[in-house]
């Protein structure tokens, strides 16, 4: 009898403990890439700087909120 398999390869992967590739390093690229924008914004001055400190303070509250 043949093994086959009935998941794709990532499916399989995830099911034997693995993480895949691009799911390990995709969330790590991501959170710097935000980061890296969100600090540049910060440093820009006039109305790009107000509304990074304004997503900053809205996202602080919320989790303040839910705490």
């Amino acid at each position: 009898m043949k093994d086959e398999k009935t998941h794709c390869p990532e499916v399989e992967q995830l099911m034997s403990g693995r993480m895949p590739f691009v799911t390990r390093h995709g969330i790590t690229i991501v959170a710097a890439v935000v980061a890296l924008t969100g600090a540049v914004l910060l440093c820009s001055g006039g109305a790009p700087q107000q509304l990074m400190k304004d997503i900053v303070k809205h996202t602080v509250e919320q989790i303040k909120s839910k705490i």
